[in-house]
Parts: C-alpha cells; sequence; structure tokens
C-alpha cells in the first residue's frame, strides 16, 4: 500500500492553493499567493477542483487522502483527524480549529520556523527547526526561496519570482526536472 499524503499540509500552509498538477502530460505547476491560479473565481476553482479529481470527499467534513501521485485514494472525515500520515510522519500545528499537517518533523511555531524542503518525488517536509530570528539554511544544491519566490518559504532546487514567474516541475518517469516559466504562459 503507497504511503498517503495529506492536503493539511498543503492546504495549512497555503501551499496546495497554488499547486496545479495535470496527469495528463506529467507537469506540475507551482505559483505563488498572487497568481491567476491561487485567486480563480468560486466557478473556475470548482471545475480545477473536478478536474484533480477532488469531486468524490465532502469538505465541508471530510478531507481528500492522496497518494504519493497526487491520486485520492480515500476521503478521511474531519472528526476523526482527518487523513492518516505518511510513514515516518505525525500531525504538527493542530489545534481546535486547524487539523495541522504532516510532517516529519514538528517546530515549536512560538520559538521556531519550519524548514521546509520539496522532496524527490514532489512533496514538501519540514527538514528541521530554525530560531525565529535565524532562519532556514538548506542541504547543499538547494537554495531557500523567499516570501516572494516560489515555492515560498523552502528549500527548493531553484526559485522563481513569484509575480511574474511560475515555478514548474516535469515527471520523466524516474526524475523530476524543475524551472520557471512566464506566469502568463504557464509551464
Amino acid at each position: 500500500m503507497m504511503d498517503r499524503i495529506t492536503s493539511v499540509a498543503f492546504f495549512g500552509l497555503l501551499l496546495l492553493p497554488h499547486l496545479v498538477y495535470t496527469s495528463i502530460d506529467n507537469t506540475a505547476l507551482l505559483r505563488g499567493k498572487n497568481s491567476q491560479v491561487a485567486g480563480i473565481n468560486k466557478e473556475s476553482r470548482h471545475r480545477v477542483m473536478k478536474f484533480l479529481n477532488w469531486w468524490d470527499c465532502d469538505f465541508m467534513t471530510e478531507e481528500p487522502c492522496f497518494d504519493e501521485y497526487w491520486n485520492i485514494i480515500s476521503c478521511a472525515p474531519y472528526a476523526e483527524g482527518g487523513c492518516p500520515c505518511p510513514a515516518g510522519q505525525e500531525r504538527c500545528g493542530v489545534t481546535d480549529t486547524f487539523l495541522g499537517y504532516c510532517a516529519s518533523l514538528c517546530c515549536d511555531p512560538k520559538t521556531q520556523h519550519s524548514c521546509w524542503e520539496l522532496t524527490k518525488n514532489f512533496t514538501f517536509d519540514v527538514t528541521s527547526c530554525a530560531a525565529l530570528d535565524v532562519g532556514c539554511s538548506c542541504p547543499e544544491g538547494l537554495t531557500y526561496c523567499g516570501l516572494n519566490e516560489t515555492p515560498s518559504e523552502m528549500c527548493s532546487p531553484l526559485c522563481c519570482n513569484a509575480t511574474t514567474e511560475a515555478f514548474c516541475m516535469v515527471y520523466d518517469g524516474s526524475n523530476y526536472t524543475t524551472y520557471c516559466a512566464d506566469l502568463n504562459e504557464g509551464c
């Protein structure tokens, strides 16, 4: 059985609203907060959600649970804690009004910054915690993207200007290739 990746980390950390994955051509697009994808109207967002196969869950009561390829594999009731986390991860940031997110490491948001990294299978995970006044550092070969870049506030192979560029990722069957593309043209 494949590990399940929950959407909570992405919804909760403002990442999934910026992600559009098209299984037709194996491309993924990650755009900034002010992009057309994040700011699309309700009707268009409805079509995107249907296209992404998010239609089967009742979003008022259920969380869609994804496999490692972003296919919905089940719906889990919010009342029961939502989707289970992948092996080796736990729910972080849970409150009375927020289900939290799955990560390998939970940081104290009052004193620490969660250092996110884009992993090889196009998921995001907290790899370390850093003091709020110090910030995160990245492993060799990765760059820490700022608030005005995508993917924002995480380590990535490259950072794109969130106001003018789309962060694109193409899967060739064994590896992901990332690049920046003009925001108006997309990936």
